[in-house]
């Protein structure tokens, strides 16, 4: 399987848990946090990422600044954006080229390490 599935299947699986869930209940592998509050900073975090890869950033800029950064208030809409997200990463990463340069949090400096860094 590529990176780029498995990282799909990874939020898929997360997202797909929504609808039965509490927002605020707590995430069974992770019990000190709930949905709501593990949802958030990964959804926020494919779709600055894929900003970042999509517009070839070369400094760093500010996750606040990423456009349509923020999960839907109503939970229904959470599942769909989380996928989107990581979907909208996986795109911007195979337009771009994985060995494209591009900000990132480390010295390896390509597109593909966002890929490599994101939960899977």
């Amino acid at each position: 399987m590529l990176a780029t599935e498995r990282m799909y299947a990874g939020t898929a699986a997360f997202a797909a848990t929504f609808p039965r869930a509490d927002p605020d209940g707590s995430v069974p592998t992770c019990p000190d946090r709930t949905y709501a509050r593990l949802a958030e900073p990964l959804h926020r975090a494919h779709r600055w990422a894929a900003w970042l890869v999509e517009t070839r950033a070369s400094t760093y800029r500010p996750v606040e600044d990423t456009p349509d950064g923020s999960l839907p208030t109503d939970p229904a809409g959470r599942p769909t954006r989380l996928v989107e997200g990581a979907l909208r990463l996986v795109a911007a990463v195979r337009d771009a080229g994985p060995d494209a340069p591009v900000w990132t949090l480390r010295p390896d400096r390509t597109a593909g390490r966002w890929l490599r860094r994101m939960p899977l």
